[in-house]
């Protein structure tokens, strides 16, 4: 079929398949207003656009959907990429992450704490996108944790990206077209985008709870003790449920426990205060760069 390609390259091997019709899942086993889950599918209902189903090695996309290629594609990146990465073992994450040379960064947190602002400061300083908003990490048989690449995509506001970058912005950052959303979408060139595996190097948590003059970086849990302070957010929990077993987190949280976690109050949330955090995980872990 002619199709764009959707997804990132270790998943070279799902079976795209377009279908007039996609119903309900038989027997689902957990549900929302928006998606379906069985044992070994998830079916996401793509409001104005239409259905799709992601198993271990098919995304199965209704006709509606599939007529609209560039609306669409964010979503595909999203809820059904999540399902695709649990069913194969790994680990979705509500994130960001960003790369060096020897290693990759994990900017975890809520929505609208600062992650992706955060991911750009670093990029601008050298580092490599890895993924925004959701990231996926796998263990392999040698129990290490690798951050798997997602997209070479952002959506952040422009003002964000103006505050930055400056008016003038960088090659490597361009406006994606058309725009998805009523937050911009923005790719980012093969050069500026790591592609491979990486094993990670620290793990930071940003938070906005705390009021302070500016970032403030304070040492979080250590060890296994992680897990009981869920500093690895699930993309979508109910989904994680069904597809990942507690096994499994345990294995993930394990693999993880050497890298270096801190969290980080994000007082403000101004461009200054991304930029200094920016400047102080680079001194922290003394990451070459390479834009």
């Amino acid at each position: 079929m002619n199709a764009p390609k959707i997804l990132p390259d270790w998943l070279d091997d799902v079976k795209l398949s377009i279908t007039p019709t996609i119903g309900d899942l038989q027997n689902p086993i957990a549900n929302s207003i928006l998606w379906q889950a069985c044992h070994d599918a998830l079916l996401v209902d793509i409001p104005k656009f239409g259905r799709v189903v992601a198993s271990k090695n098919e995304l199965v996309i209704s006709e509606n959907a599939a007529q609209k290629w560039n609306n669409l594609i964010p979503f595909l990146r999203s809820l059904p990429l999540v399902a695709m990465t649990l069913l194969r073992g790994g680990f979705s994450m509500n994130a960001a992450a960003v790369a060096g040379p020897d290693g990759a960064i994990l900017l975890c947190g809520a929505t609208t704490t600062g992650k992706s602002a955060l991911a750009l400061a670093l990029m601008k300083r050298g580092m490599r996108l890895m993924g925004d908003d959701a990231v996926s990490m796998f263990v392999d048989p040698d129990g290490n944790a690798n951050l798997a690449p997602i997209w070479p995509q952002m959506r952040l506001w422009p003002d964000t990206i103006d505050g930055i970058l400056g008016k003038i912005h960088p090659e490597w950052i361009t406006p994606a077209s058309p725009p998805a959303n009523d937050v911009p979408y923005w790719d980012i060139s093969d050069d500026a985008y790591e592609s491979r595996l990486m094993p990670i190097k620290a793990i930071y948590s940003l938070r906005t709870e705390r009021r302070a003059e500016k970032a403030d970086f304070s040492p979080g849990p250590t060890g296994i003790a992680r897990l009981s302070h869920n500093i690895l957010p699930p993309y979508n929990a109910l989904i994680s449920n069904v597809f990942f077993t507690p096994t499994q987190l345990l294995q993930t949280y394990a693999a993880t426990s050497h890298a270096p976690f801190k969290y980080i109050d994000m007082a403000q949330r101004e461009i200054s205060e991304i930029e200094n955090a920016a400047d102080i995980i680079l001194q922290e872990h003394k990451c070459p760069t390479t834009i």
